[in-house]
C-alpha cells in the first residue's frame, strides 16, 4: 500500500515526509529545551519519531479512505451518468467485442547454468563426487528498447467498439559475459480473440516454438554473451471503450516509444503517472487522432493509452462531479501539510486528535458529496453549500487558536474545499500537471512568507519600548 501511495502521489508524498521531518525536529528541539525527560537525548528523540509517525499515519489513513471510496464511487457514478439502458447495451457489446484492452508489457528473465562438483558421504566413510547443474537468475536490464504502434479502427462510435492492429518491437540484450537462457512471457489474456498473431526473433517466425500458458505467450531462447535479439510481436484483436499499454512495476526504461492512431476524432488520451519523464504529444488529424508517448533513461511504471468517447447523452453535472472528486485524496494531503506547517511556524503545539478530527470533517464533506451524487443530487451549488457547515465545524475545532493561525487554517480549508476540486475539470494531463506544479510552488511560497512574517513580528515584540 505504501508503494502504491508513493507511485501514485510522488510529489505530495515527498512533501508529507518533509513535513514529518519538520514535525520531528520541532518536537525534538522543544523537548530538549524543556529538559523534563531522562535520558535527555533519547526520550525527545523517540517522542519526536512518534509525533512524525502519527502525522504520516493520520495523513495516510484519510488518504486511503478517500481514495478507496472514490474508486468504489466512480464506476457507479459513471453508470448513472450514462443511463441504465445504455449500460445494458454496453454489457451486451462487451460480450461480443471484449472489454477494454489493457496490454501488459513483455517480460524477459535470463538464467545461467553451470556444473558444480558436490561432495556427498558414501558407504564406509568414503566421499562421493557428483556433478550438479546449478541455475541462477541473471539480474540485468534485458529489454533496452520498445517501439509500439497501435492502429485502431472504430467500428461503432456510439458504443466505442474497435478493431486493433498492434505491432510491438523489442530489443532484448544479454548484458552479461555468460551464455544465458532467456524466458519470454507476453500477456494476451484468456478471453480475447487474436488474429494473425505473429512473433519473430531476428526476422524468423517462432512458429510452433511458442506456447500459450495461463493467458501468456511463452518461449525460450539461448543467448550468447552481449547478444542482442530483435523481437517483433504483431496481432489483430478487438475491444471497446479504451486501449492502454502498461508496465506494471517500476523498472529502468532506456528507450520507450508508443504511437496510437485512431480513425476517429472523439478520443482523449491519458498518461499515468503525470510525470515530466513521459513526453506526450497528441494531435487531431483528418478524421482521426494521433498520440505518442516517449520515455528516455527513466525508472518508472508507465500506464498510457486512449479512451473513445461513447456517443451517449451524459449527465454533465455528474461527469463534472466525478472529475472533481478525483482530486480530493491529493487535496487532503496538501491541506494537512499546510495546516501542520501553519501551526509549527506559529509555535502552536499540534493536538493530533484535533488534526484527525479536522481531516475527518474534510473527508466527510466529500464522502457526503459522493453519496448525494449517487442520488443524482449534483447541482454545482452543492459543493459550496456543503463547504459552509464544514468550515463551521473546522472553526469549532480550532476556535481557541491564536488569530493568525486560525484565519490561515480556515483560509486553507476554504481553498481546498471550493477551489482545488475543480482542477479535475482541466481537459488534459499537461494542464493538470501545470496546475499541480503551481499549487505546490504557491505552498512553498506561503510557508516562506509565513515564516518570515512570524519572525518579523516576533522581533518587533522583543524590541524594548
Amino acid at each position: 500500500m505504501l508503494t502504491e501511495w508513493l507511485s501514485r502521489e510522488p510529489a505530495a508524498s515527498l512533501m508529507v515526509f518533509a513535513t514529518a521531518i519538520m514535525v520531528f525536529g520541532t518536537v525534538f528541539r522543544r523537548l530538549r529545551q524543556e529538559g523534563r525527560f531522562f535520558p535527555a537525548f533519547l526520550a525527545p528523540l523517540l517522542l519526536g519519531i512518534v509525533h512524525a509517525l502519527v502525522f504520516i499515519g493520520v495523513t495516510g489513513a484519510f488518504y486511503v479512505l478517500l481514495d478507496s471510496s472514490y474508486k468504489a464511487f466512480k464506476p457507479l457514478a459513471a453508470a448513472l451518468a450514462q443511463g441504465e439502458e445504455f449500460q445494458k447495451e454496453l454489457t451486451n457489446a462487451e460480450k461480443n467485442w471484449g472489454a477494454s484492452l489493457f496490454q501488459n508489457d513483455l517480460t524477459v528473465v535470463q538464467t545461467s547454468s553451470h556444473v558444480e562438483v558436490a561432495e556427498i558421504p558414501g558407504a564406509a566413510d568414503k566421499t562421493l563426487y557428483i556433478n550438479q547443474t546449478v541455475t541462477e537468475q541473471m539480474e540485468q536490464e534485458s529489454v533496452t528498447r520498445f517501439n509500439g504502434l497501435a492502429d485502431i479502427h472504430v467500428v461503432d462510435k456510439r458504443l466505442g467498439t474497435y478493431v486493433l492492429n498492434a505491432k510491438y518491437e523489442y530489443d532484448v540484450v544479454n548484458q552479461s559475459d555468460k551464455e544465458t537462457t532467456a524466458s519470454f512471457q507476453f500477456p494476451i489474456g484468456t478471453g480475447r480473440i487474436f488474429k494473425n498473431l505473429s512473433i519473430t526473433v531476428d526476422g524468423e517466425d517462432l512458429g510452433s516454438e511458442k506456447r500459450i500458458l495461463a493467458g501468456r505467450l511463452t518461449w525460450e531462447q539461448s543467448m550468447q554473451p552481449r547478444q542482442k535479439l530483435s523481437v517483433v510481436i504483431s496481432f489483430e484483436t478487438q475491444g471497446m471503450e479504451a486501449y492502454a499499454f502498461l508496465i506494471p512495476e517500476k523498472r529502468p526504461i532506456r528507450n520507450f516509444s508508443l504511437t496510437v492512431n485512431v480513425d476517429s476524432p472523439d478520443i482523449s488520451a491519458f498518461t499515468q503517472p503525470e510525470s515530466a519523464a513521459i513526453a506526450f504529444n497528441n494531435e487531431s488529424v483528418a478524421n482521426g487522432f494521433h498520440a505518442s508517448w516517449r520515455i528516455k533513461d527513466s525508472i518508472i511504471a508507465p500506464y498510457v493509452g486512449i479512451v473513445l468517447h461513447q456517443k451517449v447523452q451524459a449527465d454533465v453535472n455528474q461527469g463534472r462531479m466525478i472529475k472533481s472528486l478525483e482530486y480530493m485524496p491529493r487535496g487532503l494531503m496538501l491541506l494537512l501539510i499546510l495546516v501542520v506547517f501553519t501551526l509549527l511556524i506559529s509555535s502552536v503545539p499540534i493536538n493530533w486528535w484535533r488534526l484527525a478530527l479536522f481531516a475527518a470533517v474534510f473527508s466527510a464533506n466529500f464522502l457526503l458529496l459522493m453519496g448525494l451524487d449517487l442520488l443524482q443530487i449534483n447541482h454545482p451549488v452543492i459543493l459550496p453549500g456543503l463547504a459552509v457547515p464544514a468550515l463551521t465545524m473546522i472553526f469549532m475545532i480550532y476556535r481557541k487558536l491564536p488569530r493568525l493561525p486560525l484565519i490561515l487554517t480556515l483560509g486553507s480549508a476554504l481553498v481546498f474545499l471550493l477551489g482545488y476540486p475543480y482542477a479535475g475539470l482541466f481537459p488534459d494531463g499537461p494542464a493538470r500537471i501545470a496546475f499541480d506544479s503551481l499549487v505546490q510552488a504557491l505552498m512553498i511560497l506561503y510557508i516562506f512568507v509565513l515564516a518570515f512574517t512570524v519572525r518579523v513580528r516576533g522581533n518587533k515584540a522583543e524590541q524594548p519600548t
